[in-house]
């Protein structure tokens, strides 16, 4: 910069690159307004339709009073990210809200992976009831 604060001409007129980003904002208290389009013992789905065929946008309410530790929370979010993979292209041009509703039964006496063998299992379940659906 020059001494009296003001950027050379030639910084003016170069281009700056910025990234595209789609605005692509949902709002979740419209989609938990719907009703789920499926629903299992422990967790509940809403879907919209976006107008647009982009991938799908995933929103996820996986609250601390339902599961205490954040190891298990965080394994949670990570596994309904990697069961929703299976389900990308059925799900497209779509917004979903994945809720937990509770644990499972007899969940604090399993051990972690049979946590994840659980959890992996319903929310592939959930994804498959509501993403076909229209």
């Amino acid at each position: 910069m020059e001494p009296s604060g003001v950027a050379p001409a030639e910084a003016e007129t170069s281009p700056v690159a910025k990234p595209s980003v789609p605005a692509r904002r949902v709002n979740a208290g419209v989609l938990l307004k719907t009703r789920p389009v499926a629903s299992t013992t422990c967790f509940g789905l809403h879907r919209r339709p976006t107008g647009t065929p982009d991938e799908p946008i995933l929103l996820m309410s996986v609250p601390r009073r339902v599961l205490k530790r954040a190891v298990d929370r965080n394994t949670v979010r990570r596994l309904a990210r990697e069961s929703l993979r299976a389900t990308r292209e059925q799900a497209s041009g779509c917004a979903l809200m994945l809720r937990l509703k509770r644990t499972p039964t007899g969940f604090e006496a399993l051990s972690q992976r049979a946590r994840k063998a659980a959890w992996r299992a319903e929310l592939e379940r959930v994804f498959s009831l509501g993403v076909g659906r229209t």
